[in-house]
């Protein structure tokens, strides 16, 4: 993982009927062992390669209404040290243009599109209202971690959008209108 040519093992444990799940990280160095655990979403095991190491795409939940709910946690990237993982995320803003960004907008575009067309069914306002609130959650992480976007800026006026078209107004849900 690191390029230091000690093999490290990767082993994904799902979360059974919950969401998401973790990935361990094994290594031994100079007779030592050392493990991390980092969260992983419903994509299990994935990673993203670098010049000089492949970085491991973990997990962050920003929210968790009720186990029921949509889950949509957001994407972190962890490099591995030789003893333990770090959060390298806001080095790697290339992955969040190519990957995450796009991923988020069309989800919100879609959610959007069926909000306005009025083609949801009654059950499906909750899960698109709990869903509202992980990208609004998701939009403001990306926003704290590269301000300097177009993108991101583009993905916080889609869920305020959204957010307007499920008529969240403040009477009804103040906390996250006046939040977001």
């Amino acid at each position: 993982l690191n390029g230091d040519g000690i093999a490290e093992i990767v082993a994904h444990s799902p979360n059974g009927r919950q969401p998401g799940g973790s990935l361990n990280i094994l290594s031994r160095k100079s007779g030592k062992h050392y493990c991390d655990i980092i969260s992983c979403d419903n994509g299990g095991m994935r990673f993203w390669p670098t010049n000089n190491q492949t970085l491991i795409i973990g997990s962050e939940e920003l929210f968790i209404w009720a186990t029921v709910d949509p889950y949509h946690p957001i994407e972190v990237l962890y490099a591995w040290t030789g003893t333990n993982c770090v959060d390298v995320s806001k080095k790697y803003r290339s992955f969040y243009e190519s990957q995450v960004i796009p991923k988020l907008t069309n989800e919100l575009s879609r959610a959007y599109q069926n909000v306005v067309r009025g083609k949801m069914e009654a059950d499906e306002g909750h899960a698109v209202s709990v869903e509202a609130v992980q990208w609004a959650l998701a939009a403001d992480k990306l926003n704290e971690m590269f301000p300097e976007l177009p993108a991101v800026r583009d993905l916080t006026e889609k869920v305020y959008d959204l957010l307007n078209a499920l008529r969240l107004n403040d009477n009804e849900h103040s906390m996250l209108v006046k939040e977001f």
